[in-house]
């Protein structure tokens, strides 16, 4: 199946470009504050986001799926040093009412893929915004192989490089299986065309499952989560697959990892995360403790020749009933951050925290937490997350800013202090522990690729050397 362009004048740019001031440089405490170019109450701003990020830029793509009787919409916005720039808005002519366009999306240097997975009797799509020299070209609407109403086709997206994993959780398996889910992965040819590619179901499914509910990936690896599969006779614990991908396009058969203490309703896999060899899950309901519930955790893998291992469980300092911590996930060079959007810091209910780990020699360790101030009452902060470097990015879809319109939604980017990204065991000097833990990946992609070019190598071994000795305070 190829996928053709279809030509919806779908992209608006903001003038030239539109730049929002920023009074003070953000910090730890101090965030810029991304807002929607299209105020509205309850659009749901914020609660979905992508980044990619190229040397000291960032691009994020915010969503606002309630937009517009629930049509959709979606802003890119660049990030470099103390600007935020709209470049554009992505808001297709022939949006229908409860088709959600921007309830997924992504993000690569070639492409943003949006998903639209409801619509009245309609089958849910993805539309590929290809990325150009002279800016975002129209939308290629891509559909599913075995289109079927209320499939929710795009309910979850991911790309890198020329692939595109496209979630069907609702797919009902040719009627044997109601909601089992699939997803459909895509593959870019040389002149740019998007063909279907394979189709995957879990070995084992069964009705319910919604697998493809949520999606990763990086260069190798696809990650599948359906957070509502059940373990045995515990309904809703949810399970986790890891799908191998070749250069070549070959793609393996799936992996499932699940928690090695599973429970019902704790749906692990509500959130995924991967890069290289680590897995990072989000089980956003896992109950803890015996006097709270639904804290939630998240958990760290590790993938050695035998497979995935638990590494870690992490917990929130201060859990609470329903914090939902886990909710959403992101790793970068060897820091994890958690999105933990039902706590209720300074006593603001629902105002929600991200919290930020680091991986020292001992295991990983609570670094800070991240508030949007002032907090507002059910603002969600880490419905989505994301980390790059030294940015930390949360959405928070019912934020209220100070002159805003009420619950419009917003986006948090905090910028840390330069980091001293090849100390891996964070004791404030590169030297002979982190240089063993870059050769422990030399060849593998990880958390010692300092260059970000999906590989460690001699020019990761060549960064550290520059560096090597005592941090820069």
């Amino acid at each position: 199946m190829t996928v053709a362009a279809a030509m919806f004048g779908s992209v608006h740019a903001l003038g030239a470009v539109a730049v929002l001031a920023v009074a003070a440089p953000a910090s730890a405490s101090e965030p810029l504050l991304v807002r929607s170019s299209l105020p509205t109450t309850d659009a749901l701003f914020g609660q979905v986001i992508a980044t990619r990020a190229q040397g000291d830029l960032v691009e994020l793509v915010v969503a606002a799926p309630s937009l517009d009787g629930a049509r959709g919409f979606a802003q890119l916005v660049t990030i470099e040093g103390q600007q935020l720039t709209v470049s554009a808005s992505l808001r297709p002519a022939d949006l229908v009412p409860n088709e959600r366009f921007g309830y997924s999306v992504a993000i690569s240097s070639t492409a943003i893929a949006v998903g639209s997975p409801f619509g009245s009797a309609a089958p849910g799509k993805v539309r590929v915004f290809p990325r150009t020299a002279s800016g975002i070209g129209s939308a290629v609407l891509i559909g599913s192989p075995d289109p079927a109403v209320s499939d929710a086709f795009g309910h979850a997206v991911t790309t890198w490089g020329d692939w595109l994993a496209v979630g069907e959780p609702l797919d009902d398996s040719s009627g044997t299986a109601q909601d089992r889910g699939a997803v459909h992965l895509f593959r870019r040819s040389a002149d740019g065309a998007w063909h279907a590619h394979a189709r995957i179901v879990s070995p084992d499914a069964v009705a319910g499952d919604t697998f493809g509910y949520t999606l990763t990936m990086d260069a190798a690896t696809l990650v599948v989560a359906s957070r509502f599969a059940d373990v045995g006779s515990m309904q809703q614990a949810g399970a986790v697959w890891t799908v191998d991908l070749g250069t070549s396009g070959s793609v393996g058969a799936p992996v499932r990892v699940q928690a090695p203490d599973p429970g019902a309703y704790e749906w692990f896999g509500a959130s995924v995360a991967i890069e290289g060899n680590t897995l990072v899950v989000g089980a956003c309901r896992d109950t803890i403790s015996a006097q709270v519930s639904e804290q939630g955790t998240t958990r760290v893998f590790r993938r050695t020749e035998a497979g995935w291992s638990q590494q870690a469980m992490l917990v929130s300092p201060g859990a609470a009933t329903q914090d939902r911590f886990g909710n959403s996930v992101a790793i970068d060079h060897g820091r994890i951050l958690v999105g933990a959007d039902g706590q209720d810091p300074a006593a603001v209910s629902l105002a929600g925290r991200l919290h930020l780990y680091v991986e020292t020699p001992t295991g990983w360790a609570h670094d800070r937490a991240f508030e949007l101030d002032p907090g507002t009452t059910n603002q969600n902060l880490g419905v989505a997350c994301s980390l790059h470097d030294r940015l930390i990015v949360g959405g928070a879809p019912r934020h209220t800013p100070p002159a805003g319109v009420m619950r419009e939604g917003a986006v948090g980017v905090w910028q840390l202090d330069a980091p001293c990204p090849a100390d891996f065991d964070q004791d404030g000097s590169i030297s002979g522990p982190d240089l063993g833990v870059l050769l422990s990946q030399w060849g593998l992609p990880g958390s010692s690729d300092l260059n970000s070019d999906g590989v460690v190598d001699a020019a990761d071994l060549g960064f550290m050397l520059a560096g090597w000795g005592p941090c820069a305070p």
